[in-house]
């Protein structure tokens, strides 16, 4: 047991000397600026999702290959103010699992959304069932709520009701000829013990669905912003963002795009609507509409090789913060994160990249309520997955210089 302690520590160490010039030691108070950069992972690779902020600190969950049972599991790790780990738990069997979401109850559980699968022993296909579980402030595991239907499904989101129950979206599939499948959006509703109340699909016959993420605006009313395309492979298809009130019913429903390959991946609250950020062919845009998805303003950014981006939060002086991925290097598929500010109109302020040769790209953004702004991203360091938790100024600027030089 000493010797896998010491190899992990080792293999931290050896990935935050590598990564943006930080102190040798990965979980420390940062320096006067309040600013930091953490790592999070073991010697297989994982996949950051989200980040949930407490009255302590923050959660962040993904999947984690880094078990001995073969596949994935749930990973959760708990962090305080300067981004210091707290504990970390993997949560997981013989099935491959992940974690996408995390929503708080009132009594302080913790309650992660993802998704478990298994192989059909005679058939040999992989169907996706929702996975629900029930977590305490310490990380234990208090009960897997469950969720299994008849169709191959997959949680993006979860809140919890006026009623105190669960309202939960993703992405279905039937399960006959589950590989070949047009998938639907899906809004489920359930009690704390998975009792179904109500469960309604959203979708046109012959085309794929995927939801990029869900946002609630004061009425109670939910937006969901995905990916609309005629093939799975996404190789031509439209951003679509569906408004349906608390009862499912759906208020408005638009795609946005042309004749380029656009996708929706991130919807946030904006002054007077919502700002949407996700890939415009080769570009990353951000678009702003209003309160029945009439567009106000669509901007595209490209600076240099491909880029898309994958989240986008509003500031408090108006402005808006993306994140996403930059290629930099179009033959060995190299790729940055990608950070940048506008002001309220999507004019650019300032740009800014992190990374190395590796597949490195932002999944989170968040302005910190000390105006700073928090960044979650999963990093690629020789080969190797990991968390990467930073919180960079107002400016974009991060602690050390931003470069990967081992990966």
């Amino acid at each position: 047991m000493m010797k896998k302690q010491k190899l992990f520590q080792g293999v931290i160490l050896l990935l935050c000397s590598l990564f943006f010039s930080c102190s040798p030691e990965p979980f420390v108070t940062p320096d006067d600026s309040g600013l930091f950069t953490k790592f999070f992972g073991g010697a297989n690779d994982e996949e950051a999702f989200t980040v949930k902020e407490t009255a302590t600190g923050y959660l962040i969950v993904g999947t984690t290959s880094s078990k001995t049972k073969g596949g994935t599991d749930v990973l959760l790790i708990s962090v305080d103010k300067n981004g210091n780990r707290k504990w970390e738990r993997r949560y997981g069997d013989n099935r491959n699992q992940g974690g996408q979401d995390i929503v708080i109850d009132s009594n302080g559980d913790i309650f992660v959304l993802g998704f478990t699968n298994q192989e059909n022993e005679v058939t040999g296909e992989v169907t996706d069932d929702i996975l629900l579980m029930r977590i305490n402030q310490e990380g234990d595991s208090l009960e897997s709520i469950p969720l299994t239907k008849e169709a191959n499904e997959k949680g993006a989101f979860v809140k919890i009701t006026d009623d105190n129950k669960f309202l939960l979206v993703g992405t279905t599939k039937a399960l006959e000829d589950a590989e070949n499948s047009t998938s639907d959006l899906f809004l489920l509703k359930i009690d704390k013990e998975g009792n179904e109340e109500f469960i309604k699909t959203y979708g046109i016959r012959g085309e794929f669905d995927e939801v990029g993420s869900v946002v609630e605006n004061p009425l109670g009313d939910l937006l969901i912003c995905g990916t609309v395309s005629t093939s799975s492979e996404e190789e031509s298809g439209n951003a679509r963002i569906v408004a349906l009130d608390n009862a499912g019913i759906i208020q408005w429903a638009f795609d946005y795009g042309g004749n380029l390959n656009n996708t929706g991946k991130d919807i946030e609250l904006a002054p007077g609507g919502y700002v949407v950020t996700g890939a415009w062919g080769d570009s990353t845009y951000l678009m702003k509409i209003d309160n029945l998805g009439q567009q106000l303003f669509l901007k595209r950014y490209k600076e240099s090789g491909v880029q898309e981006g994958a989240a986008v939060s509003s500031a408090l002086d108006g402005g808006f913060i993306v994140t996403g991925t930059k290629e930099v290097d179009e033959a060995s598929g190299g790729r940055n994160i990608h950070l940048f500010k506008t002001d309220n109109e999507g004019n650019q302020l300032w740009s800014n990249t992190f990374g190395g040769q590796g597949a490195d790209r932002g999944v989170f953004v968040q302005e910190s309520s000390d105006l700073d702004i928090l960044l979650l991203s999963t990093v690629t360091i020789a080969n190797n997955e990991v968390f990467g938790f930073m919180k960079v100024n107002e400016e974009g600027n991060a602690l050390g210089d931003g470069k990967i030089e081992g990966d």
